[in-house]
């Protein structure tokens, strides 16, 4: 866990922020909801499961086409975000964007961060 303006937020062993990517979401432009591929990819790292790593509880494993194993939370597959330096930097976070968010101790979305 990380310390955030918010609250605890969850984060990578390294103090990074983990922010779930909702493929289901539909961000709403000019009050027309459009789905979209995603954004920058070259700015998110998977957070990537290791063999012998379990899924529990609301943490699941999803095998991707090249065989890799990222982790997930409630179904949405977790990331890193690369401009993120230092344990608490949120460079990810748009509040308007609802494809992207963070996760509090608790399992809620942040407050104001794609609610």
């Amino acid at each position: 866990f990380q310390k955030s303006d918010g609250g605890e937020l969850l984060a990578d062993a390294n103090g990074k922020t983990l922010y779930a990517h909702d493929r289901e979401a539909r961000p709403s432009f000019n009050g027309v909801a459009q789905a979209r591929a995603m954004e920058t990819p070259q700015l998110w790292a998977p957070v990537l499961a290791g063999l012998d790593d379990k899924p529990v509880g609301q943490w699941s494993i999803v095998e991707k086409p090249d065989g890799t194993r990222q982790w997930a939370h409630k179904g949405k597959e977790l990331y890193t975000n690369v401009r993120d330096k230092e344990p608490g930097d949120l460079n990810g976070i748009r509040s308007t964007d609802r494809v992207w968010h963070t996760i509090m101790r608790s399992g809620a979305t942040m407050a104001g961060a794609a609610n």
